[in-house]
């Protein structure tokens, strides 16, 4: 529970505020009004996440002394599923799914015994790329309009600056080579405004207890378009992997697999896209496939094999 009285800000650390104003990367010092606001906003997101399953927030109404939320509203909120699905049975396509039939037994040493993963230069110059897209067309969500080119730049330069705090080996290299591929699909304008549905988008399913998850990319036209950004081209196999991470979305995101039948198949209007970043592509070729009701029992099928031969503990 996080109670919070919208007008009285009594949650910031005075120590906070005076590092804000005295951080030389910060350039100019912040004046203390905002150096409230910022610190202010920094506890509240460590407040907010300290939740495991849910949060409740209370506050006061502007101009009056009731809470917001009475006891029997609070007392309404909280509730919980008759059959919670454990943490160790959830899974992803790319980190579960996808990793298992790559080897089983690095699985068993990446998820189940919790080992690191290698630093891979390439893998966050990989990252780099995504989260400056996801801000490009978070942007373009929010504002109904293309952002320009500077704002694409400072984009690009707040997302590294971020991940080099974080401890990324990013270089100035890496830096031109994200920049090139951000501006190069903003210039090519293969989306536009009005077709974004979503960016980052989190999906999920339960299919015979398990809690099927997943982010996608970038979702247009209500859904009847997923995209997925691949910063290069891969080797044949590999692709096919890709196509499989967006079968996946399509079944988490619609639930036509359970609902409708082959004679009232919509796949037609629904498209799986895979969009490749790297600035070799010249024409940056979006390769949209098609994915029918039919095929996705037997798709999810296949998923549920993988599932149950992870809970079985086959990591031979």
């Amino acid at each position: 529970f996080l109670v919070e009285s919208a007008p009285r800000p009594a949650f910031s650390s005075r120590n906070g505020i005076s590092r804000l104003t005295r951080s030389p990367a910060l350039g100019e010092p912040l004046a203390a009004g905002i150096a409230e606001q910022m610190d202010h906003a920094r506890l509240m997101y460590t407040a907010r996440t300290r939740a495991k399953s849910l949060l409740i927030e209370t506050g006061v109404r502007y101009g009056r002394d009731d809470p917001a939320l009475s006891a029997k509203t609070v007392q309404a909120c909280v509730f919980f599923p008759a059959d919670p699905v454990p943490p160790s049975h959830r899974y992803a396509f790319t980190s579960d799914i996808a990793c298992y039939r790559r080897c089983p037994r690095q699985y068993y040493f990446l998820r189940k015994m919790g080992l690191p993963t290698k630093p891979s230069r390439a893998a966050d110059r990989g990252t780099f790329v995504h989260e400056c897209l996801a801000r490009y067309y978070r942007f373009m969500l929010a504002y109904g309009k293309k952002p320009t080119d500077e704002e694409v730049l400072s984009m690009v330069q707040l997302v590294r600056d971020g991940m080099v705090r974080a401890g990324s080996a990013l270089t100035e290299e890496d830096g031109k080579h994200a920049k090139e591929q951000v501006l190069a699909l903003h210039h090519a304008e293969p989306f536009l405004p009005k077709q974004i549905t979503g960016s980052e988008q989190e999906v999920h399913t339960v299919l015979d207890h398990h809690l099927l998850e997943g982010k996608i990319d970038l979702l247009l036209e209500q859904g009847k378009c997923i995209v997925d950004f691949k910063t290069a081209r891969p080797a044949q196999e590999q692709e096919e992997v890709y196509r499989d991470q967006l079968r996946f979305y399509r079944c988490l995101l619609s639930s036509a697999w359970r609902e409708e039948t082959q004679n009232e198949d919509t796949s037609e209007t629904e498209r799986q896209m895979l969009y490749y970043t790297a600035k070799e592509e010249a024409e940056h070729p979006k390769e949209a496939f098609s994915f029918p009701v039919r095929e996705r029992e037997a798709f999810l099928q296949g998923i549920q094999e993988t599932v149950t031969a992870i809970e079985q503990g086959a990591f031979s």
